[in-house]
């Protein structure tokens, strides 16, 4: 299968997996904070999360969890939420949807984000408060905006715009990766710093006071 998914040991640079679940080229990966999981999504409209445990120095064993058609169109990004197994995609049908790892087992889906005027391209979560599982959703696209959406994941999922940047700091063309700095990592745990880089070869810095 051409779209294989290779792990490699870092350090020993050792391949210690090699993971298959799609037909087409993969866009984005990303493991869960705690590095249980691995989040893939592609060209071919699915994502797969696989299970990841350690069970020596250099070897892992890994399982496909869950693979399902999400999105109408190519899903072109994905982000884990930092406090929990819930995660997003963002498609070029220009939607946002939100999903839910259920007992480790199967997955399902708790909402999607109001439809965006253009295809979402990159999205990047970071957790503000871990008592309520409230976070902030960064979501890229296609014609170089960027909005932010505060997420609340309880026995139920709400989200609601906390931020449209203006367009005179975002990007002219697509928004290609998102990224927030570790509030771990950060000298004011009240601010937070998120990162883009566009097709424009810009990278814009924005600091977020989150609410």
């Amino acid at each position: 299968m051409a779209a294989e998914i290779w792990l490699w040991q870092v350090g020993s640079w050792k391949a210690v997996g090699r993971l298959q679940s799609h037909s087409l080229t993969v866009t984005q990966m990303e493991f869960s904070r705690d590095d249980s999981m691995l989040l893939a999504v592609s060209r071919d409209r699915q994502f797969s999360v696989f299970t990841i445990k350690r069970t020596g120095t250099d070897e892992i064993s890994h399982q496909l969890l869950a693979r399902q058609e999400a999105h109408k169109r190519i899903i072109w990004s994905c982000s884990w939420n930092p406090f929990g197994h819930q995660f997003a995609t963002g498609s070029r049908d220009k939607t946002v949807k939100i999903w839910a790892v259920e007992q480790e087992s199967s997955v399902k889906q708790l909402m999607t984000l109001p439809q965006f005027n253009s295809s979402v391209t990159a999205l990047s979560w970071i957790g503000v408060d871990r008592q309520r599982n409230h976070g902030l959703l960064a979501v890229g696209m296609e014609n170089g905006l960027i909005e932010l959406w505060g997420l609340t994941i309880n026995k139920t999922a709400a989200a609601n715009l906390a931020v449209r940047l203006d367009t005179s700091l975002c990007h002219v063309s697509s928004v290609n990766r998102l990224s927030w700095r570790n509030p771990e990592k950060s000298e004011e745990c009240r601010r937070v710093q998120l990162a883009s880089c566009g097709a424009d070869h810009c990278v814009r810095v924005f600091d977020v006071i989150p609410k």
